[in-house]
């Protein structure tokens, strides 16, 4: 079995523990406070068992990284601290959370500026419904595991 740890790194209230959270257990806790540290998943995937290892912050031993920041609040406002968690040679994708909550800023062209110039991936998420919570670790797994055809059962 594989075992692989991501980071997910992002500026405060951004929705880390949240993603991580939902992503693990399923559960979505509204009033919650304080950072959840980590978290273990183990999939089924067509290529065997992978398990997950997700870190709430920045380590040197992870293997990849998820960069999230709070669509409510925009790219713009917090690409100086992203800057820095893209500039890695680690597999890594940039996540928009907070997707559905009213207010979320419209920045395609800006986000698409940011792709270009980190090569890196990007989707929109939300902790609260689940809406794409898989497809940020499904995208880093692939590269990860060398298997573009990679999928959960």
């Amino acid at each position: 079995m594989a075992t692989f740890t991501i980071d997910v790194c992002g500026s405060a209230d951004c929705g880390k523990s949240a993603f991580i959270l939902k992503f693990i257990t399923g559960e979505f806790l509204k009033d919650r406070k304080c950072s959840l540290a980590s978290g273990t998943r183990t999939f089924l995937t067509n290529g065997g068992y992978i398990t997950v290892n997700c870190n709430d912050g920045i380590s040197e031993n992870a293997d990849a990284r998820i960069v999230m920041f709070d669509k409510h609040k925009g790219l713009q406002n917090e690409l100086c601290q992203i800057d820095q968690m893209l500039t890695t040679n680690k597999p890594k994708v940039l996540c928009g959370n907070k997707k559905d909550k009213k207010g979320c800023i419209k920045e395609d062209s800006f986000i698409r500026n940011i792709m270009n110039e980190y090569s890196v991936e990007y989707y929109h998420i939300s902790g609260l419904s689940g809406y794409n919570l898989e497809k940020p670790v499904l995208c880093l797994l692939r590269i990860l595991t060398n298997k573009p055809d990679l999928y959960f059962m």
